[in-house]
Parts: structure tokens; sequence; C-alpha cells
């Protein structure tokens, strides 16, 4: 199957081989969207159709406010899922969208039919891809935790702290590269570009950071 070294990445196969993923793919009765850069996965609004696994490229998820303001949720890289509590919920439309920022292929999984016992999965095969789900879910409630810990921060420089800190710990390294472009970066913080481009270019002066493009460090007060 195409793009299944990338398919194996995704915490929701976590511990099955190749011939246990193309099982659980059939029953997900899957199907493969492909979208050149730009275009949209999904729109805010359309009917929810099961569980996605990007198999190539890089995508992001993002929300629109009354005034079309664009917020930037997350970045999906190959092997991660999304879309995924809307369906464990039962939200019946995605309340997100999902734009291609390279041309991406995304597997769209039928995971309501698992989870309403609909399929004749193997009992073993479905007691992994529930334990790996939960496992998923108990993450990525994580991830928003932090999130909000980062954007309710009282100004610029203490959000940028409080998102480089907690990265630079995840990654365990004296450099760090973010997911983000600088008005990516914005965008996941709340705060406007210019501001923040500002602010970094202080810390930078008060020998808080070091960075250069996509490349972070903090430097040690000590």
């Amino acid at each position: 199957m195409e793009n299944l070294e990338n398919i194996k990445k995704s915490d929701l196969f976590k511990g099955m081989n190749s011939i246990e993923i193309i099982e659980a793919l059939d029953a997900f009765e899957f199907r493969t969207k492909s979208c050149k850069k730009g275009e949209f996965v999904f729109n805010q609004g359309d009917d929810v159709y099961g569980i996605c696994v990007l198999g190539k490229g890089v995508c992001t998820i993002l929300k629109d406010d009354t005034w079309g303001r664009e917020n930037l949720i997350a970045k999906v890289e190959e092997g991660d899922i999304f879309g995924e509590v809307f369906v464990c919920y039962g939200i019946k439309k995605y309340p997100v969208s999902v734009r291609a920022e390279e041309d991406s292929d995304v597997i769209f999984l039928n995971y309501g039919k698992i989870l309403n016992g609909e399929s004749d999965i193997d009992r073993t095969l479905f007691v992994k891809l529930q334990k790996n789900m939960v496992e998923i879910l108990a993450l990525k409630n994580h991830i928003l935790s932090e999130k909000i810990q980062h954007i309710t921060r009282p100004n610029t420089r203490e959000k940028l702290m409080s998102f480089l800190s907690s990265f630079s710990r995840s990654c365990g390294k004296k450099y760090f590269d973010i997911p983000f472009t600088r008005q990516e970066l914005a965008n996941y913080l709340s705060i406007d570009r210019s501001a923040m481009c500002t602010e970094i270019t202080k810390m930078k002066k008060d020998r808080l950071i070091d960075c250069n493009g996509k490349t972070f460090r903090i430097i040690d007060g000590k």
C-alpha cells in the first residue's frame, strides 16, 4: 500500500505489524484524498466522515472566527492523526478546517464503524486500536492544556518564554527546531506577528534566547 511506511509512524497503529495495519485499514473502510499545496482536506462545517492519518505532506488545523480571522490550532506531519476527537465525541460537523501546506495525502478512516461494533475486526486487534486511541486522546489533552498555559500568559514575552521552555524540555536538546514559521507561531500563540518579532529581538538582546530561523536555544541564566 502506498504511504504504508508513513502510516506505520502513526500512534494509532503502534505495536502492529504491516499485516495487522492493512487489516485495520480494511476494517476502517479507508479512503484516500490527495491535496495540492493550499487546498483544504476539509472545511469547517463539512460533515464528519472519520479520523484522518496524514500519509504524506504537512497540514495545518485552522479555525476561523465570526470575522474570518484565522487561528492556528496545530500543525500535522506525516504519520500524525487528526479529527479523532470529533468522531469519538459524535460531533457531526467539522468545527475546524485542515489545509495542506505542501502536497499531501490523507487517509480517512471510518472509526465510528468500529466504535459502534459494526465491524468483524479481530478482537486482539480491536483492543490494540482502542488502547492506542486512549493514549492519543490523553496526549492531545496534555498538548491542549500546555497551549492554554502559553496563551493565557499576560504578555508577548511571557507567552514566548512559556512556549519555548516547554518545547525545549520536550526535545531534551540544547538547540531545537520549532515546527512553525514566524506567522504560524504568532497565530498559535494568538499574538501580533510584528510585536512578537520585536519581542524575540529584545529577548536575544537580553541574552534570554538565541535563534536563527526555526532553530532556537534558551540561554541558561545561571
